[in-house]
């Protein structure tokens, strides 16, 4: 295989060194998000980045934003889904690695109809529910001694976690969220929606 080049749970060939709008399925994005685990999989049970997003959503939405921050919300780590999710402290040793992550979150942003990232008002926005769900996930998900002080929550926006889903019902739960907020490029998402 060539540099860069992967293939989807669809069978669509990517070059994510190469990204176009037509690479953009949200079906793919959504079974990819469903499988990866967030803290690298270090955690007291499995939580999934697409769990993550689509709690990222609701606190937009339960915080009284707009629909275009819940939108932004939920396709946050949208890119992640074809570059996988790296955690920050290797994720800082790979400076070149935003930019191949902000190209695909680019034309994420394009194919759904949303404005891309460098110029999306909500980011700031979304940035502060992604930190505030990084604390709760981590007082919920992670041992005491694993993160003796976990980021302080600065929304208190009173949003609780019960328990981690599986993959399946991380995938159904994201694609109808996708589908509620009216993120559909033409693409159908499948199962859980009618």
């Amino acid at each position: 295989m060539s540099l860069g080049i992967m293939q989807t749970r669809s069978g669509r060939m990517v070059n994510v060194l190469n990204f176009k709008p037509e690479d953009v399925d949200l079906d793919d994005i959504a079974c990819s998000l469903s499988r990866q685990a967030r803290f690298n999989g270090h955690t007291t049970e499995f939580y999934s980045v697409a769990q993550h997003c689509v709690h990222a959503s609701k606190v937009a939405e339960q915080l009284g934003y707009i629909k275009p921050v819940q939108q932004w919300a939920l396709l946050h780590d949208a890119a992640e889904a074809y570059i996988g999710d790296i955690i920050s402290p290797i994720k800082a040793l790979f400076p070149g690695l935003d930019a191949v992550e902000n190209r695909i979150l680019y034309w994420v942003c394009v194919r759904v109809g949303l404005l891309p990232p460098h110029r999306n008002p909500h980011g700031l926005i979304v940035k502060m529910i992604d930190e505030e769900l990084l604390a709760i996930e981590a007082a919920k998900f992670m041992t005491p001694d694993a993160w003796p002080n976990p980021p302080a929550s600065r929304l208190h926006s009173g949003f609780t976690i019960e328990s981690g889903w599986d993959p399946e019902r991380a995938r159904l739960e994201f694609a109808h969220r996708a589908v509620e907020l009216g993120l559909t490029p033409g693409a159908k998402l499948k199962g859980g929606v009618s």
